[in-house]
């Protein structure tokens, strides 16, 4: 059964250390967008656009994510991700203001669209992945860079990264030509094990957290049992 968007409920943050805790406000940048007070964890109802806008260091990644109103599914993985007895540092460096990551973050249509392929390549059920702390961290490792912060500009045509899972994951950068659908762009995707996803779902790249950047995509990028992912 999928477990997915949470729609417009309030979303509320996972317990952390002290030094880790933080109420930012999000500056309104345009009278086009929505912004909301992020120590309400209140939703718009349109997703926030937080591109361009300078760095906040009060603004952890997860934050920044959870914020957008369809990325609430991947919102709700990172909450369970946090929890013990996972100890992801993937996932902690998604949470931490001081660590300097990358997150590619999955939409909720997206991730319900390939439920049935994530769940037969990782061998998993998603009531596992949205519930159970190891299973999530997993997935979101699939989807984290720790140590640098890619911007768009920063992407280039057979760069590869590597994620942390246990078995690390290449993640390779493919250009595609420049599309009208995406405003004359450049076009960047990424080649997972098992899937390539493009950067940049309806044009959001650069989503800054405190030291890091997180970019939309439509579709999760999924782990395979031939890269030791799986989990049956």
């Amino acid at each position: 059964m999928f477990l997915g968007t949470v729609g417009t409920a309030v979303w509320v943050p996972p317990a952390r250390p002290p030094e880790q805790r933080s109420t930012p406000m999000i500056p309104f940048a345009s009278s086009s967008l929505v912004y909301v007070d992020a120590t309400s964890r209140g939703l718009s109802q349109t997703p926030h656009d937080l591109t361009g806008l300078p760095y906040d260091h009060t603004m952890t990644e997860d934050l920044a994510i959870c914020l957008q109103a369809d990325l609430q599914t991947f919102c709700k993985i990172l909450e369970t991700a946090y929890k013990p007895p996972a100890e992801s540092a993937a996932v902690q460096s998604v949470f931490h203001w001081e660590a300097m990551v990358t997150v590619f973050a999955p939409t909720d249509r997206g991730i319900k669209n390939r439920q049935s392929l994530i769940e037969n390549s990782m061998g998993v059920t998603m009531d596992q992945i949205m519930n159970d702390p190891v299973v999530a961290a997993r997935f979101v490792e699939m989807h984290v860079v720790m140590g640098q912060n890619l911007l768009f500009s920063n992407f280039r045509d057979g760069q590869t990264y590597s994620t942390t899972n246990n078995v690390p994951a290449i993640l390779k950068i493919v250009e595609g030509a420049p599309s009208i659908w995406a405003g004359a762009h450049k076009q960047f995707f990424i080649d997972g094990p098992v899937n390539k996803v493009r950067v940049g779902y309806k044009n959001r790249w650069n989503i800054h957290g405190a030291r890091g950047a997180v970019h939309i995509i439509e579709d999760p990028i999924i782990a395979g049992p031939d890269n030791g992912y799986s989990m049956a």
